[in-house]
């Protein structure tokens, strides 16, 4: 017998039913002369697949033309359809020789091909799209359908509507290889003067995706009263600024940080057939302290899992924050997890400093730059200071800046604590809020060392912007900053604020020392580019879009069969049509049952 034969769908049925008697596939196209051989190998690859009568190609709209694609590792296995397609598609020709019996119809192949599928469907066979060739076609063609076999329009709509979620993701995938890919970043957080870390991570995620991936359309979705500063924060880049509202429509969504009002909600979950959100840290999740009432802490709780749980992946900036959300939410599909990390290669600005800051920029000074949050720990910085001060008779001063945020402030802690130092000591310790982004490097840059003594973080920038100007950092081992500073002489694993003076007392004094610290910061941070960023998002995207989409619980058949949670579930209806649906033959049998015991008395 021979492998493979191709016929055209306008040839007479005599053709099919000809080459099915010679051939293993029967290959079905529009016209013999566009038959391209490595389609065929990926439809009988499918068609190959147990069960499988029927092989055609993956749906997407706006191909015109058979055409392969890339596969993805996460691709599910062939998706279901109706029907066939009537312009390509491979038959097995074992399927058919398993019907009992095969009446040639009259017409053409195309609707020999119809009346076959049906009968094959009717005995259990598959129909299946092929993975890594699309094409252009009507899945749930009326026009397709044979009136004999009962099949309705309705029908044919659900077996490939939303929830036959194999054919949705193979379409949603093909369609993102063969078609423009849109993409559209939630920048909800943006304002008229961005300046705060996770506004910064936004407008590099979409700079450096948008650089990586010219094929692709990089949209950034920001407030009305933003768009203006972010493109001039952009500037000549690719990425497009849009005003956020319900009208975007995109293949792809991404947040790269977390929630924590509901008003945001409706956008990201209606954007996009996928969507993807940045857990920056669980630092929020955890600490009640930073929330106005308890009620708004469990809120934002809610929220936050509800996000992780439903989309169709989770970023995070560190294996330390992806480790820390598993422990909180083990239920997490793992392989919808990834770390894309953090640029950790700043653009560091000249600057100077306003002449009405407290420090004195003509004397040493050591610096903590860090908001006055808890976790941020600036209580160890002073007690540091103070060390150094006792043991080594430092005779700096230490400059706290960082801005204040409206719950879980230290302030008063700290307070306290300067309350307890020599008026000497606690003179030279001057705190300031917010500053701007050249005061920033003016200080990282003149400072002799920056203490970063945060309890947790979800990665940690500012060692990496001190080595960028030449000043040594040190940081506890305990969180993100020991993951990303293994190795290197800025990592603390202890906080005995007297080894943190010793060691900053040496560094001080020996900028050798000094100097190979921040070489091996330097060093550290070339794994964590921009760049780099962009190159694993893009990789957590692709699986997205690879995958099933992860919010998707659909139901077949409309709302009269619906069980899924939904206002118009209909599960105790559904329920009474299948008892009177069982019951009716049932009674019957018993009608003609009595029927005959009457005829066979009455013969009697």
């Amino acid at each position: 017998m021979t492998e493979r034969i191709v016929v055209a769908a306008n040839d007479p049925s005599a053709v099919l039913f000809d080459a099915l008697s010679r051939a293993r596939f029967v290959g079905v196209v529009a016209d013999k002369t566009t038959q391209d051989e490595p389609i065929f190998d990926l439809l009988q690859s499918a068609a190959s697949a147990p069960g499988v009568a029927t092989s055609s190609p993956v749906p997407v709209l706006g191909v015109a033309r058979p055409a392969k694609y890339e596969l993805h590792a996460s691709n599910p296995p062939a998706p279901s359809v109706a029907l066939p397609c009537r312009t390509l598609c491979l038959l097995d020709s074992d399927a058919i020789t398993s019907l009992p019996t095969v009446t040639h119809p009259r017409g053409n192949v195309a609707d020999s091909l119809v009346v076959l599928a049906e009968r094959l469907l009717h005995h259990g066979w598959r129909h299946v799209a092929a993975p890594g060739v699309a094409l252009d076609w009507p899945v749930d063609d009326a026009a397709s359908i044979n009136p004999v076999a009962g099949w309705s329009t309705v029908s044919l709509a659900s077996m490939v509507g939303r929830a036959n979620t194999g054919l949705e993701a193979h379409s949603t995938w093909a369609s993102s290889r063969l078609n423009r890919l849109r993409v559209v970043i939630d920048g909800a957080c943006m304002s008229a003067s961005p300046y705060t870390g996770t506004q910064h991570v936004v407008l590099e995620v979409a700079r450096h995706m948008a650089e990586l991936r010219t094929s692709a359309s990089i949209s950034l979705a920001v407030p009305s009263n933003a768009m203006r500063n972010v493109r001039d924060e952009l500037g000549s880049s690719r990425v497009e600024v849009i005003e956020r509202s319900m009208h975007v429509a995109a293949d792809v969504l991404y947040r790269p940080y977390q929630m924590l009002y509901a008003s945001e909600l409706a956008f990201v979950e209606s954007t996009a057939p996928r969507a993807l959100v940045g857990q920056l840290d669980m630092i929020g999740f955890s600490n009640p302290s930073y929330h106005p009432s308890e009620q708004l802490f469990f809120f934002a709780r809610n929220l936050q899992r509800h996000l992780m749980r439903t989309l169709d992946g989770v970023t995070f900036i560190s294996e330390f924050g992806r480790d820390s959300t598993f422990s909180e939410l083990p239920d997490l599909d793992r392989e919808r997890l990834h770390v894309v990390s953090c640029g950790a290669d700043p653009d560091p600005l000249p600057g100077e400093l306003s002449e009405d800051r407290p420090i004195d920029p003509g004397t040493p000074f050591l610096l903590c730059l860090a908001s006055t949050f808890w976790h941020k720990n600036r209580a160890h910085a002073i007690a540091t200071f103070a060390a150094m001060v006792e043991q080594f008779g430092y005779d700096g001063q230490l400059g706290l800046v960082g801005p204040e945020p409206y719950f879980g402030r230290s302030l008063d802690a700290e307070t306290d604590l300067l309350k307890t130092l020599k008026p000497a000591t606690a003179a030279r310790v001057h705190s300031f809020g917010h500053v701007s982004d050249g005061e920033k490097w003016w200080l990282l840059r003149h400072s002799q060392l920056v203490l970063y003594p945060s309890v947790v973080e979800g990665f940690g920038l500012v060692p990496f912007e001190a080595a960028a100007v030449g000043t040594p950092s040190l940081a506890h081992a305990g969180t993100a900053p020991g993951e990303l500073l293994d190795g290197t002489a800025a990592i603390m694993s202890t906080w005995s604020p007297e080894s943190w003076a010793a060691r900053a007392n040496e560094l001080i004094r020996h900028p050798e020392t000094s100097q190979a610290l921040v070489s091996q910061v330097v060093a550290a941070a070339q794994h964590h580019t921009w760049r780099r960023c962009a190159e694993r998002t893009w990789v957590a995207v692709d699986a997205a879009l690879a995958m099933p989409r992860r919010t998707i619980h659909a139901d077949d058949g409309g709302s009269l069969a619906r069980i899924s949670p939904s206002p118009l579930a209909a599960a105790t209806p559904a329920k009474l049509r299948f008892t009177v649906a069982r019951g009716v033959p049932g009674v019957r049998r018993r009608l003609v049952g009595l029927l005959s015991k009457v005829r066979r008395s009455g013969a009697t």
